[in-house]
Parts: structure tokens; sequence; C-alpha cells
């Protein structure tokens, strides 16, 4: 896995949410981290994304034979350091268990949980606390559209069209 594999729409926005993308020898990835490296997200051939903050250890959040979907789950999870940065309101993102966006079919086994959004290839994510936002959730709302849209809408003050504030 090299950086420039990545989209240069998604590594700019990296930049402006203040994260390095670089090879990480080490781990046998790509590294995306914020300053400090307090938190890192690990992308590996596959494409498999994996994330560890300080010294704890790297843990599954999701895999798709796509990088695309890594590329547009990561981009919004950046939206909230820049947004904070930019002095604009965290984006909300309907995340309950079961609350998927329209068309979407999901599975549940052994701890993960595989979307399907139209005829696009198995998104597979780990399943969290049923008490928490679950990020395939809101990755259903946001599964279908460009880095671009992403960032636009990330940008405005209102969230949308892809997102909300309130």
């Amino acid at each position: 896995m090299n950086p420039d594999m990545l989209s240069l729409p998604f590594r700019e926005w990296a930049a402006r949410a203040k994260h390095t993308v670089k090879l990480s020898a080490a781990e046998h990835a790509v590294m995306v981290a914020n300053v400090g490296g307090e938190i890192r997200y690990y992308i590996r051939d596959g494409f498999s994304l994996t994330s560890a903050e300080r010294s704890e250890s790297e843990r599954f959040m999701m895999s798709s034979s796509d990088l695309i979907n890594i590329e547009r789950y990561l981009a919004v999870e950046l939206a909230d350091d820049v947004r904070e940065n930019e002095g604009l309101a965290r984006l909300q993102i309907p995340g309950r268990m079961g609350e998927y966006a329209a068309g979407v079919i999901a599975r549940e086994d052994n701890g993960t949980v595989t979307i399907v959004v139209g005829d696009r290839p198995p998104i597979r994510f780990v399943h969290g606390d049923p008490y928490r936002l679950q990020p395939d959730v809101q990755f259903s709302y946001f599964a279908t559209a460009s880095i671009p849209e992403i960032v636009e809408s990330a940008l405005s003050a209102s969230g949308g069209p892809l997102f909300s504030t309130s």
C-alpha cells in the first residue's frame, strides 16, 4: 500500500484536518495520523482500516474491496477536526442500531456487520456497543457520496446536503 493510492481530494482533506498521510513501514500500512500521532488510522492492502489511540493496540474498524469506501469513512471522521478548527458545529449523522439509509441491506455475524448498498460490493464493520452510534449505520448515509461531496457538506455551516448539525 502506498499513500499515493489515496485520492488527491482525500489527501488534501486530511491535510486541512491537520493529519499526515504517510507510509508506516513498521506497520506495513498507510498511516493517517493527527498532529503528535495520538490518533492513528492504518490502511492495509485489501483494504482494511484499523485505528489506535496513544499507546493502545490497533482495533479493526472496517474493510472493503474498494479503497473509496475507506476514504469516505475517514473523510467523515476527519470532518470533526476541520469543523472544530473552523469554528463550525459538529456534524450529526443518524447512527442508532438498525436506522440504515434507504436501500441498505445489513447482515450481522460474529461481532461484525456487513452492509450492501445497491449493487456495490459488501463493506464490513466492527459491531459496536449497541448503546453507541453505529459506524455502519452512519456510513450508510454517505456510502454513495464522492469525497468532494463529503467535503462540501462538511464545510457547509448547516452540514448539508449530506449531514446536519442538529
